[in-house]
């Protein structure tokens, strides 16, 4: 089976590093995988998404206009992808940033107060990593454990104290909502 992700906010929010993480840890665990992001010609604070397809089959298209999962960090997000998402599919919200709760009632909705969580674990900028560690607690696509690693990998270059505050990051959005 394949999973369509899209996962949505503002530039700056690590978007498009919470797809490169998804999708670098499909190849690690040798599944299909395709990443594709989208955003504004903004540096930070315009609008940035991204595609993730993971599965056990080829990947025929990378586009998906109706995802199984979506990851809204923003209001902007919540409001243009939720109506996109897959009747039974899972809503994701980070409710530090949206105004609304979501509209329908065919899916299954998840609101996380991420920047709080973030902050927590050390890091307030790893609010995008929280929410991945929910998506993981909830749809297991890949092993924690891989997804450790590929945060290891791709936060090398900023230190160890990033790495550990970005795996905090990642349990904390796990054991959120126990």
């Amino acid at each position: 089976m394949n999973y369509e992700i899209i996962v949505s906010g503002f530039g700056g929010q690590g978007v498009l590093i919470f797809g490169e993480i998804l999708s670098q840890g499909a190849l690690k665990e040798n599944k299909h995988t395709v990443w594709f992001p989208a955003y504004g010609p903004e540096q930070r604070g315009g609008t940035a998404n991204c595609t993730i397809i993971i599965g056990d089959e080829e990947i025929a298209s990378p586009i998906s206009i109706d995802p199984d999962i979506v990851v809204a960090l923003n209001q902007p997000s919540l409001d243009k992808f939720e109506p996109w998402l897959k009747k039974g599919g899972l809503l994701i919200i980070n409710k530090t940033l949206t105004t609304r709760k979501p509209l329908r009632d065919d899916i299954k909705i998840i609101e996380i107060d991420a920047l709080t969580l973030a902050r927590e674990a050390g890091e307030e900028r790893a609010t995008n990593i929280v929410l991945l560690g929910r998506l993981l607690k909830e749809i297991p696509l890949l092993s924690v454990d891989t997804v450790k690693e590929v945060i290891s990998v791709i936060f090398a270059h900023r230190g160890e104290k990033v790495i550990a505050a970005n795996i905090k990051a990642l349990n904390t959005g796990w054991n959120s909502g126990d």
